[in-house]
């Protein structure tokens, strides 16, 4: 009787085979990475650095480094609506497994593995066309369609991408993802004069109507369903904000905080209502925003979508720096950029 070959298996058999062989090379790795490399090679920022964090898991880098996500970058051709794939950090991880080189079946194993063990990568969107840089057309959402995803801007970066629109932002997760998006988180980092627009994406408004866009008219809370410490902005307007009855006459420097706050929320409002029809399972957008100043200052919060509008935690909301609303320019600057000047 010839011997018994390994495509012979029962697939129960070789899942498990696989399945062990990805958990021990996945640690073998990991502890040769153990130690921080002083190498310019995993200076903070680099691929390897990033690359390291992940295999030994971010709860165990040192408090004196910064986290950082692996990075998936996506391309738009020239903004005509064709998205290329850029590099896939999170394909190079897998690739360091030997496995995952053996075959299509146990390369799933080994994507399976990783997926358990890093975050998906941040969305990294650019509109830089380089030869050799842009890479196959994406014509369908990648094979993995998670449920929570980064999306990662910067003005640090060498080519920082620019939405449009919040419907530009949907259209391009919806083409890169799927439709089964629950939660986006919005990873940006900029410096402390840049403005909500550079932040987001241009405002489309003519300047007086941006004007009144930052009047926030606040009101106090009375659908106790909204909870005691809830911020409360209303599907359908852009301006108020129902408050707890302790923020209603609120001042400094609570007041900059509320205004701050119902700026952005303006701003994830219109992701909302851009996303019910293409993206109809969203239900949370998270805001973890760096500014940079003479430190680094963080500011964070968690809406979460609800009948009529969205919400946020008042206790849980960490603010850090003031943004100005629009470009300090006035209405002459923004005559020069094509939107309409009110004299």
């Amino acid at each position: 009787m010839p011997p018994t070959t390994f495509a012979q298996l029962p697939r129960e058999l070789r899942d498990m085979i696989w399945s062990a062989a990805a958990a021990i090379q996945y640690q073998s790795i990991a502890n040769s990475k153990s130690h921080a490399c002083t190498a310019a090679a995993c200076q903070n920022g680099s691929l390897a650095e990033r690359l390291r964090q992940a295999f030994i898991g971010y709860e165990n880098i040192s408090p004196d480094s910064e986290r950082q996500r692996l990075r998936l970058y996506v391309h738009d051709s020239h903004r005509t609506g064709r998205l290329h794939l850029g590099k896939n950090e999170f394909q190079i991880l897998v690739n360091y497994l030997p496995i995952a080189t053996a075959c299509s079946e146990a390369r799933s194993h080994a994507i399976e593995y990783c997926l358990s063990q890093v975050e998906f990568p941040e969305l990294w969107y650019n509109t830089t066309e380089e030869p050799g840089y842009v890479g196959d057309e994406i014509r369908e959402p990648i094979s993995l369609q998670p449920t929570t995803i980064i999306l990662a801007k910067s003005d640090f970066e060498d080519r920082p991408g620019q939405f449009n629109s919040a419907e530009h932002l949907v259209d391009v997760v919806k083409h890169v993802f799927g439709s089964k998006i629950h939660r986006i988180i919005m990873n940006l980092v900029f410096r402390s004069y840049n403005t909500f627009a550079q932040m987001y994406w241009p405002y489309t408004e003519n300047y007086a109507e941006l004007l009144e866009l930052r009047n926030i008219n606040r009101v106090v809370i009375e659908d106790q369903n909204h909870g005691q410490d809830c911020v409360f902005m209303e599907s359908g307007t852009r301006r108020t904000v129902h408050v707890p009855e302790y923020l209603k006459h609120c001042r400094e420097p609570n007041r900059t905080k509320l205004e701050q706050l119902a700026y952005h929320l303006q701003k994830h409002q219109e992701i909302l209502e851009a996303a019910r029809e293409k993206l109809p399972q969203l239900e949370n957008i998270k805001l973890e925003l760096t500014s940079h100043c003479w430190d680094k200052i963080f500011t964070s919060f968690y809406v979460t979508s609800k009948s009529g509008g969205m919400c946020v935690s008042w206790p849980d909301y960490q603010f850090g720096m003031e943004h100005t609303f629009e470009d300090l320019g006035g209405p002459e600057w923004w005559g020069k950029t094509g939107t309409t000047a009110v004299n």
